[in-house]
């Protein structure tokens, strides 16, 4: 949008007596190299420079180029007379500015002259710990939260919106013969995240153990969690599993196998301490933060 320069209504005087056919020279600001002025907020149409005042001394509205470099600014009466000249006006009057507002209940109404009557009103408020914004009906006495940010949750109609975050990190797996590491995937979705890996991360085994550590702090839940998955071990990739996900960012892998009582399910650490274990590729769990 165009900035915009427009003398008052009332004529510009000059010892008490009006300017007719006046002349607003506008220039570069410090020096005579002129900058186009328009007639139209568009900048469809440029003025003369000098723009002329009619015979009661009144300029028509005047709109500055906002890209162009601030203007000199330079009045002189029909014959050229030197009335005034100021450097510095800005050509775009959207100027970095800062304004405060402090009461119980600080809001900024919104309405669009141009809108369709019923969805044009708008209140932009703080609301205690809330920044809320509400639609607002024609006659201004019903308020409708329709966005509200509060304890770091975007809520739209009172319903909360899901924060998606992804990515993927290096993780280390433990209790192997060599170092190993293995890229594993995440998606956040508010509370909730789901781990999973698109190629399996294996080695020779050393230990009963498997864990996996260099989970992320932004994935790690306030207290330990436990998803079912699968697991490698001894060579065999789909055998079932539970992953233990702690708070310190390490998840640990239990083994399953059966009871003695009706066949059931049991987890326990149980890998086999040679040949090849790990977890393979689809492996995926999902667990709340908290």
């Amino acid at each position: 949008m165009s900035a915009l320069f427009q003398l008052p209504k009332q004529v510009p005087l000059s010892g008490g007596n009006i300017l007719p056919g006046a002349k607003l020279t506008f220039s570069q600001t410090g020096t005579s190299t002129l900058q186009n002025t328009y007639q139209d907020e568009d900048r469809t149409t440029p003025h003369a420079n000098p723009v002329v005042a009619d015979a009661n001394g009144v300029f028509e509205p005047i709109y500055l180029d906002p890209t162009l470099p601030h203007y000199r600014v330079r009045l002189t009466t029909a014959d050229d007379a030197l009335e005034y000249q100021v450097d510095d006006v800005p050509s775009n009057q959207n100027v970095q500015q800062s304004v405060r507002m402090e009461s119980e209940n600080p809001f900024v109404f919104l309405y669009d002259t141009d809108g369709t009557s019923g969805s044009r009103k708008y209140r932009i408020r703080a609301a205690g710990a809330a920044f809320e914004v509400q639609a607002v009906n024609e006659a201004e006495n019903v308020f409708t939260t329709i966005l509200r940010y509060e304890a770091g949750i975007l809520y739209s109609n009172e319903t909360e919106v899901a924060v998606t975050t992804s990515g993927s990190f290096t993780a280390t797996l433990t209790t192997f013969s060599s170092a190993l590491t293995g890229t594993i995937n995440y998606r956040r979705v508010n509370n909730l995240v789901s781990l999973w890996t698109t190629s399996a991360i294996s080695g020779t085994s050393s230990s009963n153990d498997l864990i996996i550590s260099g989970l992320p702090t932004q994935l790690r839940p306030a207290t330990g969690v436990y998803a079912s998955c699968i697991a490698t071990d001894n060579g065999d990739s789909g055998l079932a599993a539970l992953a233990a996900v702690g708070s310190g960012g390490s998840i640990v892998m239990f083994l399953g196998g059966t009871s003695g009582v009706a066949n059931r399910l049991q987890f326990t650490s149980g890998f086999t301490s040679s040949g090849t274990k790990g977890i393979p590729a689809g492996w995926s769990i999902t667990y709340p933060l908290s």
